[in-house]
């Protein structure tokens, strides 16, 4: 007696394994973009006004700018400077601060958003050179960070504070406080 026949694996046509794989990756599709939703679109009217909802915590790469800016205007109309305390986001308010925390050594410094970009898709935040250099990651180029909103303006829009200097840094490290 032959036992070939009960070892074949089952068969079936294209069109069921077509359609079984396209509606399980419909079936994905759409709870991933159902469940992500709120994050992608996290904006709400509110009295005819429309507002946004800043992420308090982001992850991803950082890169710093330097010497090739200095002094080039920057998105909130102020001059570029490399020694300041301040970053490059495509979304946060101008003047909210943020603590950058390299995940690689665990370094992390306070820089205010004060010019859009970055302008790679694959990056979170630009940093100026003095804040990438309290980060230690110069001579890197890239690191993954984590982004955590420390304060945001009460109106960007107005916000006259001068960007953080690394005297800042100092003073805050010996219990001075920050602008």
């Amino acid at each position: 007696m032959s036992l070939r026949h009960l070892h074949k694996p089952f068969l079936c046509s294209r069109a069921d394994a077509f359609s079984g794989a396209f509606l399980k990756g419909l079936v994905t599709g759409v709870l991933v973009a159902f469940l992500s939703f709120p994050a992608i679109c996290a904006s709400h009217q509110d009295g005819g006004a429309h507002t946004h909802t800043i992420q308090k915590v982001q992850y991803g790469m950082a890169s710093w700018y330097g010497a090739e800016a200095q002094g080039r205007l920057m998105a909130c109309g102020r001059p570029f400077n490399d020694q300041a305390l301040i970053a490059a986001h495509r979304t946060l308010p101008f003047g909210t601060k943020v603590k950058i925390t390299n995940l690689r050594n665990g370094r992390s410094v306070v820089v205010k958003i004060e010019d859009r970009g970055p302008a790679l898709h694959n990056r979170l935040i630009d940093l100026s050179k003095a804040a990438a250099s309290h980060l230690g990651f110069v001579h890197r180029g890239v690191t993954p960070v984590r982004v955590r909103v420390v304060s945001v303006p009460k109106d960007p829009e107005k916000s006259g504070e001068a960007a953080l200097t690394s005297q800042d840094l100092a003073d805050a490290r010996f219990g001075n406080s920050l602008r």
